[in-house]
C-alpha cells in the first residue's frame, strides 16, 4: 500500500498505544508521513509522545462514537490496528472488537479523503476451531462456534468478519474510493 502513499500525507494508527501500532506508527513516521494516532486512556501518552515526536493524538475508545469523527478528519490512509488483548484484564474481548469495526468504518466509509482501510487480521482469524490444515487462504475462517475456543480467537474472527460485511454492503459502503471484490485484503 505504501507504493500509493505520498510524504506528508496523513495516516491514522487506531490503538496507538498498543505493541504493533506503537511499530506501525514509527515506520510510518520515518518514510515521512504524518501520522495521528488513536487512545482510550492516557496512562502511556507520556512514553507514546517520547517514543514518537510528532504525532498527533487523538482520544478514542472502540466502544463508542465519541473521537472517530475527528480521528478521520483529513486522513488518506486508515491502519485499524486496535483490538482488544489476549490478556486477563480485556474483558468483553468480542464485543468491543465488533463495536469498535462498527464505530470506526461508521466514519471511515462516509470520508471524503479516506482512500485506503488496513485492517490488521491475525492467524486468529483463520486457524482455529476444528481446522486441521497446514495450508490456508483467505477462504478460510477459524469456527467461531468451536467448543473451547479462546475468546480472543473469537474476537479477532468476528471482529474481520463484521468488517468485511460492512464493506461489502452496498448500503453501510457509499464511498466510491473502496471496492473489494471476494478477496480479505481491504
Amino acid at each position: 500500500m505504501t507504493d500509493m502513499m505520498q510524504k506528508n500525507d496523513l495516516v491514522l494508527v487506531t490503538g496507538i498505544t498498543g505493541y504493533m501500532a506503537t511499530w506501525v506508527a514509527k515506520d510510518l513516521l520515518e518514510k515521512g508521513y504524518r501520522v495521528r494516532g488513536t487512545y482510550r486512556s492516557e496512562g502511556k501518552l507520556p512514553f507514546i509522545k517520547n517514543l514518537l515526536p510528532g504525532i498527533e493524538l487523538v482520544k478514542a475508545d472502540l466502544n463508542g462514537d465519541a473521537g472517530w469523527e475527528d480521528a478521520l478528519t483529513d486522513v488518506k490512509w486508515l491502519f485499524h490496528v486496535a483490538s482488544p488483548q489476549a490478556v486477563a484484564t480485556e474483558s468483553k474481548r468480542t464485543e468491543t472488537a465488533i463495536a469498535g469495526i462498527d464505530n470506526i468504518f461508521k466514519f471511515a466509509l462516509k470520508s471524503p479523503t479516506l482512500k485506503k482501510i488496513l485492517l490488521t487480521s491475525s492467524e486468529a482469524a483463520i486457524a482455529y476451531g476444528k481446522q486441521n490444515k497446514h495450508i490456508y487462504t483467505e477462504n478460510d475462517w477459524t469456527n467461531a462456534d468451536a467448543k473451547g475456543l479462546d475468546d480472543y480467537m473469537k474476537s479477532k474472527t468476528l471482529e474481520e468478519r463484521r468488517a468485511w460485511q460492512l464493506v461489502n454492503d452496498a448500503q453501510v459502503n457509499t464511498s466510491t474510493w473502496l471496492w473489494l471484490p471476494s478477496t480479505r485484503r481491504l
